[in-house]
């Protein structure tokens, strides 16, 4: 077998996080008979070599409107989950808001007052009895959108497979004012850490390669997945979960992976499970002939 280098550690210490964006401005139309579909009607990001999702947020940037309660959005994933993201929320005049909607916010969208930018959880207040606009769908409508039920969190999106094309669809819901989407949007994939990791390494030891790790501290974590990738195939390569034993104080690891075959390269990642059953991905390394 060739000899094997230590590739780069690319992270240690937190979730690896992945961002896909879509930065085409997106024009919030009005007509006389809403909802009106905006410009880039579904606005469109492709997502690829993804694992399956364990915690998403996502960002509108440059979001202006004369009146926000008129903006509702919707989100769709590649399997044809639905979730609302705002709708009949910001009673006020939308200035250039860059929004991050993301279940573990404060807070929600004000209902009736200006907001900032800012994080939020997903918002949907529904149709206002003290300002209902009298051309307004009841209930909201998506023209061409999936039929299937709307979801109320971004969590309903976890363990589901984010490799495909997630679409945006904006409506202005009101006749009389309009706005834009000046940044575009983005979908970032991450996941609460549950670990500190001191170091993470791979290397050949004969025919094997010994890929091993160590925690500074591991409070709440059930175990550790040890992944292979090569040629955009990722595969788990550990049978059976690899028990947490550090808690507070840490501890090494290390796995062997005994199939790796001569001169070939190869892409470890180490994935953290929790003791709620949350993943992350924690660090990557590589070794090379």
């Amino acid at each position: 077998m060739a000899a094997l280098a230590l590739g780069a550690l690319v992270l240690v210490g937190s979730a690896l996080a992945a961002t896909f964006s879509n930065t085409s401005a997106i024009t919030i139309a009005d007509s006389a008979t809403p909802p009106t579909p905006a410009s880039s009607y579904p606005s469109q990001i492709v997502v690829s070599g993804e694992p399956s999702v364990t915690d998403l947020n996502v960002t509108l940037s440059g979001l202006s409107h004369n009146f926000g309660d008129d903006v509702d959005i919707l989100l769709v994933g590649p399997g044809g989950q639905t979730v609302v993201l705002m709708s009949d929320a910001i009673g006020d005049v939308a200035s250039n808001l860059t929004l991050v909607f993301d279940d573990e916010a404060a807070a929600m969208l004000p209902d009736e007052d200006p907001a900032v930018s800012g994080a939020y959880k997903p918002t949907n207040f529904g149709r206002s009895s003290i300002d209902v606009c009298p051309t307004e769908p009841d209930p909201d409508l998506w023209p061409t959108a999936p039929a299937a039920p709307d979801g109320q969190t971004l969590s309903m999106f976890d363990n589901t497979n984010p490799n495909g094309t997630w679409k945006l669809y904006i409506v202005d819901d009101c006749a009389g004012d309009a706005g834009a989407l000046s940044g575009g949007w983005s979908l970032t994939f991450a996941a609460p850490t549950v670990v500190v990791l001191a170091s993470f390494s791979a290397h050949k030891q004969g025919k094997k390669v010994v890929v091993r790790w160590r925690s500074a501290s591991e409070p709440d974590l059930l175990g550790f997945n040890v992944y292979r990738a090569r040629a955009g195939k990722l595969s788990k390569l550990n049978h059976t979960l690899i028990r947490a034993r550090g808690g507070s104080a840490g501890r090494s690891y290390s796995f062997v992976d005994r199939s790796a075959r001569p001169g070939r390269s190869y892409s470890y990642r180490l994935q953290s499970v929790s003791t709620k059953g949350k993943r992350a991905w924690l660090a990557r390394t590589s070794v090379r002939p």
